[in-house]
C-alpha cells in the first residue's frame, strides 16, 4: 500500500509544472539534498523540500540546480543561493509563494560580510524587505485618493495586467520572507547553513508588464557614472540593462534622457513634466531615498519603467530595488553614517539636484503629508520590522550570527534609532508632521 501511495505521489509531482505555496505560518525551512555543496562558478543538482515548521509544503525534483547567486555574494563569507526548479520529470517548475508572481527560480539572499571585514554590511537580513515595504506604503498613501503604486493604466496595459486584473497586491518591487536553509548529502542529518531571505524575482510581471509588448519598458542602470541621466548614448552601452521589452529600442528611453539633458543645459524646462513624468512617482522616490538614506539608488539600484513609452511620447515611473544599503548602512562609512551628517542623498546627482530644487515645494508638502499620515514615523518602521522578523526563530538568528557574524549596524534598535534621527533631521529641512 505504501509503495502504491509513493508511486501515486511521484506521478503527481512529475506532472506538476506550477506549484502554489501558501504563506508560511511558522519558520519557512528549505532542505536541499545533493552530492556536494556548490562552490562559486558551479551548479549542483539537488532535490529541494520546502517546509512550514515541521509541515511539508512542497518539493522540487532531483534535477533542480543550486548555485551561488550574485557577483558581490561570490566574495562574501556567507553566499546567496539560487535554485532553478524542476519537477520529478525534469521539467521547469513554477512556484508561487503567497501573492508573489510565479517564478521557476528561487533566490535566497544571505546578506553576508566581506571576508576582510572592510565594510559593515547589513546582517539584520530584514533591511531590504523593510525598506521596500516602506516605499510601497508611501506609494499607496495619498490624501487625494490616488492610492496605487503605479498609474491606473498599468492594470490594463497588456496580457500580464489582464491576467492579474484583480492583483491589488502587485508589488512593483521585490518582497522577502525569512528561510532557514539546511543541507545534506543524504547520508547525514541536515546541516543548518544559515538564515536567509527568499526574495521575490524582479521580473516584468511584477510590474504588470509583458516583454512582448513594445511599450512596456523596464530598465535598470548598472553601476553607472553620475552623468547617467544626461547621457542618452549610455543606453546603447554597458550602463543600462533592459528587462523589457524583448527587443528594446534605446530611442524610447532616450527621449526622456534627452529631455533631462536639455533641462540641465538650459534648452528645456521642468514645466514640460506632464509630457514625460508620472510626477508623484518621482517625488515619492526622492522622499523615500532621503528618508532611508539610499545612496546607491540614483545611478545603480533604481528601476525606470513605462507602460506607454514610444520614441515620441509616454510617461515614466521610477521604482526601488536592492535596498540592503539603507537605514544607516552606507557604503564607505563602516557603521558611522550619522543621519544628519550624511546630508541629502540626491546631492550626488546633478539631475536629481535640479529636480529637487524645482519641485522643492511639492517635495516638502509630500513629506509633511506622509509624516501626518504616520507612514514616515518610527512607530511604523518598527511595525514593519516586527512583521518581517516575526517568523525568524530566535535560535536560528543566534545560530546564523554564530556562524557568520554580525555588526553594530544590524540590530533592530540601531535601525529604528537611525531612522527616527534621520526623520527628525529631514523635518528640519521640510517641516514636520505638524
Amino acid at each position: 500500500m505504501a509503495g502504491q501511495i509513493d508511486s501515486a505521489l511521484w506521478a503527481l509531482n512529475a506532472g506538476q509544472t506550477s506549484l502554489p505555496i501558501r504563506a508560511a505560518k511558522g519558520p519557512l525551512r528549505f532542505i536541499a539534498t545533493g552530492k556536494a555543496l556548490p562552490v562559486v562558478g558551479t551548479d549542483q543538482a539537488v532535490s529541494l523540500v520546502i517546509m512550514d515548521g515541521l509541515s511539508r509544503l512542497a518539493e522540487a525534483g532531483p534535477k533542480t540546480t543550486m548555485g551561488v547567486q550574485g557577483q558581490s555574494s561570490a566574495g562574501a563569507t556567507k553566499k546567496n543561493w539560487k535554485f532553478k526548479l524542476r519537477n520529478h520529470a525534469g521539467k521547469k517548475l513554477g512556484v508561487t509563494y503567497g501573492s508573489w508572481p510565479e517564478s521557476t527560480s528561487i533566490t535566497l539572499k544571505a546578506y553576508g560580510s566581506f571576508a576582510d571585514g572592510s565594510m559593515a554590511l547589513d546582517r539584520s537580513m530584514i533591511r531590504e524587505a523593510v525598506a521596500a515595504e516602506l516605499w510601497r506604503q508611501i506609494r499607496r498613501n495619498s490624501s487625494d485618493g490616488d492610492n496605487r503604486i503605479a498609474p491606473w493604466y498599468a492594470w490594463s496595459a497588456g496580457a500580464a495586467a489582464q491576467s492579474a486584473s484583480l492583483l491589488s497586491e502587485a508589488l512593483f518591487s521585490t518582497d522577502s520572507t525569512p528561510v532557514e536553509l539546511y543541507w545534506t548529502d543524504g547520508s547525514t542529518d541536515p546541516q543548518f547553513l544559515g538564515l536567509y531571505m527568499w526574495r521575490s524575482n524582479n521580473d516584468p510581471d511584477s510590474y504588470l508588464m509583458t516583454p512582448d509588448h513594445q511599450s512596456h519598458c523596464l530598465l535598470q542602470p548598472q553601476h553607472a557614472p553620475p552623468d547617467l541621466w544626461s547621457r542618452p548614448d549610455y543606453l546603447s552601452g554597458q550602463f543600462w540593462e533592459f528587462m523589457s521589452p524583448d527587443a528594446p529600442d534605446p530611442s524610447v528611453p532616450a527621449r526622456l534622457i534627452e529631455w533631462f539633458a536639455a533641462i540641465l543645459d538650459g534648452r528645456a524646462s521642468w514645466q514640460d513634466w506632464p509630457d514625460y513624468l508620472n510626477l508623484r512617482s518621482w517625488i515619492d522616490y526622492k522622499v523615500f531615498s532621503e528618508a532611508v538614506g539610499s545612496f546607491d539608488s540614483l545611478s545603480n539600484n533604481i528601476i525606470l519603467g513605462s507602460w506607454t513609452a514610444t520614441a515620441s511620447t509616454g510617461l515614466w515611473d521610477v521604482f526601488v530595488y536592492d535596498l540592503d544599503e539603507t537605514l544607516g548602512c552606507v557604503w564607505g562609512y563602516n557603521g558611522n553614517a550619522d543621519p544628519a551628517d550624511i546630508g541629502l542623498i540626491t546631492a550626488q546627482s546633478t539631475l536629481w539636484t535640479a529636480f529637487s530644487e524645482h519641485f522643492a515645494d511639492r517635495i516638502a508638502a509630500r513629506w509633511r503629508e506622509l509624516r501626518r499620515a504616520g507612514v514616515l514615523s518610527g512607530a511604523n518602521l518598527t511595525a514593519i520590522m516586527t512583521r518581517y522578523a516575526a517568523s525568524m526563530r530566535p535560535g536560528a538568528v543566534l545560530a546564523d550570527q554564530a556562524a557568520w557574524g554580525t555588526n553594530s549596524i544590524s540590530s533592530h534598535a540601531y535601525i529604528a534609532t537611525w531612522f527616527e534621527q534621520r526623520v527628525r533631521w529631514l523635518d528640519q529641512q521640510w517641516g514636520g508632521a505638524d
